[in-house]
């Protein structure tokens, strides 16, 4: 997700992911989604990386 390299069409998409409960999320860069996925996998309910993208229902 952070490779410097990657092409400049693949950094300014937009993405979702899914949790295992089937809840959506959407990020508008790349590197937003990064930083919710690390948060998110530390369980640091105070970060404000958490707050990155929204809600897709």
């Amino acid at each position: 997700m952070t490779k410097h390299n990657l092409p400049e069409s693949e950094r300014d998409r937009s993405f979702v992911v899914t949790n295992p409960v089937g809840k959506k999320r959407s990020f508008d860069k790349l590197m937003d989604l990064a930083q919710w996925a690390a948060a998110n996998s530390l369980g640091k309910p105070e970060s404000e990386w958490l707050k990155n993208g929204r809600d897709v229902e």
